[in-house]
């Protein structure tokens, strides 16, 4: 049902994220095609290791027809990024994403052969179990995956 709904494959390879990267500069030079002076600025405004969703927008968008492979293969895993920071894999904030994910964007050919729904529930449910706490008023996560599980008769 949830792959009818969202339309991202439930059964594939397993996505498990690395332990915490330590070369986050580097590979956000390599992979998203970025200068390391872009990078220091960036990862200096957020806490930890997470980029703001409004600056990867910003990255992919005037990505053209007549751009470089490499310049649209660093796009495409920007904007995948930004994707599941929006969705699947959204904190309570809703404008940040943690770098470690851009670590499964690394072979884009590899992007479509991963069970997505199935960590977007992992997912969530964990955070589910974050919001029952005392004294917590926010949630994280995709939420429309929740109102298909509580009420799956409307979709």
């Amino acid at each position: 049902m949830f792959s009818h709904f969202v339309g991202i494959p439930m059964m594939g390879h397993s996505i498990k994220l690395p332990q915490r990267i330590t070369d986050t500069r580097e590979m956000l030079v390599s992979l998203l095609g970025v200068s390391p002076q872009q990078v220091d600025d960036k990862l200096g405004m957020v806490r930890g290791t997470s980029i703001r969703l409004k600056w990867l927008r910003s990255k992919f968008s005037n990505v053209t027809d007549s751009t470089l492979d490499r310049c649209i293969q660093c796009a495409a895993r920007t904007y995948l990024l930004y994707l599941v920071g929006c969705t699947l894999f959204s904190d309570k904030s809703g404008t940040r994403i943690s770098i470690d994910y851009l670590k499964l964007f690394e072979d884009l050919g590899q992007v479509s052969s991963n069970a997505w729904g199935a960590a977007a529930l992992a997912y969530m449910y964990r955070h589910l179990g974050y919001a029952s706490r005392d004294g917590v008023k926010h949630i994280a996560g995709y939420l429309p995956l929740l109102e298909v599980l509580v009420n799956p008769s409307h979709f």
